[in-house]
């Protein structure tokens, strides 16, 4: 018999350090915001909450926190970072997540997706894998009889490979 095991480091450790460390360090800084969004000076804690939840959002998305266990900011991909500053800008840009607006005979919608297919494929592709194999649950070859003594039979019958 073969038992087949799937097992993720993933799975077991990073969900924890996601909970504990995600909320709190974002994946970009203020200053690559207010470089994004072309401005000299930036609001710090509208731009620090903004960045938060992107980061979160990106996080989410890859599976990843990029944080050491101290909670420190641990070298993230410069693509990821790229994505966590672009969704700030739309979250910046329409904080309260309109996706339509209507002024008089004049209507305008907009794309609330933050994340784009092309985002999102990409942050899947950074994903921790799962490692898979097998483990028999076999023994060595058993000793067996040349014959087993069956009741109620005078002979006993063999026992044995039949092939």
């Amino acid at each position: 018999m073969t038992l087949i095991i799937v097992w993720s480091s993933w799975l077991t450790t990073e969900p924890d350090r996601l909970a504990r460390n995600m909320a709190s360090t974002p994946l970009a800084s203020s200053q690559d915001l207010a470089d994004w969004l072309g401005q000299r000076q930036i609001n710090e804690d509208r731009a620090n909450a903004v960045l938060v939840a992107a980061s979160a959002m990106v996080r989410s998305e890859a599976g990843q926190t990029w944080l050491d266990d101290g909670g420190a900011l641990d070298s993230p991909p410069e693509t990821v970072v790229a994505i966590t500053v672009q969704v700030a800008a739309k979250m910046w840009a329409n904080p309260t997540g309109v996706s339509q607006q209507t002024t008089g005979p004049f209507s305008s919608s907009f794309a609330r997706q933050y994340l784009t297919p092309e985002d999102r494929k990409y942050l899947n592709s950074l994903q921790p894998t799962a490692g898979v194999w097998t483990l028999s649950t076999t023994r060595e070859e058993l000793e067996t009889p040349d014959t087993i003594d069956v009741e109620g039979q005078d002979e006993p019958i063999p026992s044995g490979d039949p092939w």
